[in-house]
């Protein structure tokens, strides 16, 4: 694997299953920089994120920082409020068996108060996480 970095060693390019440096600045194309190839035996690599390349070295130096550290929580808290709204839609189809064995005067199918009770929860722990990030 090659990488192309800037003059300030910045990570411009990558290409993989290349001859020789040489291929790697023509298919590169770029005219400036210095490529290098990467050693991966030697746990180096090259990981993509947000459409930047980044050594592993530079990466570790990443994820300590601050900046990192809020956009990945603000993720998380994201993926928890749409995984909690997709269970809530998942689970509407028993309020509708409810409600349609209420009006048809029915016995209950599902413990109504246990039904509401975790629903409830969902909602709140939404309602809680929700303005964290806004």
């Amino acid at each position: 694997m090659y990488i192309l970095k800037d003059n300030d060693g910045n990570i411009m390019s990558c290409a993989k299953d290349l001859s020789s440096i040489e291929d790697a600045k023509i298919i590169m194309n770029l005219p400036e920089g210095e490529v290098a190839e990467l050693d991966e035996a030697n746990g180096e690599g090259v990981i993509l994120e947000e459409g930047r390349f980044y050594l592993k070295s530079q990466w570790q130096e990443i994820i300590k920082s601050e900046e990192y550290k809020y956009k990945k929580e603000k993720e998380n808290v994201r993926n928890e409020i749409l995984r909690l709204k997709e269970e809530l839609f998942n689970g509407d189809y028993k309020i509708i068996k409810l409600m349609e064995a209420t009006i048809k005067n029915e016995p209950l199918p599902y413990d109504v108060d246990e039904i509401i009770a975790v629903r409830r929860a969902k909602r709140d722990r939404i309602n809680e996480i929700e303005h964290l990030f806004v």
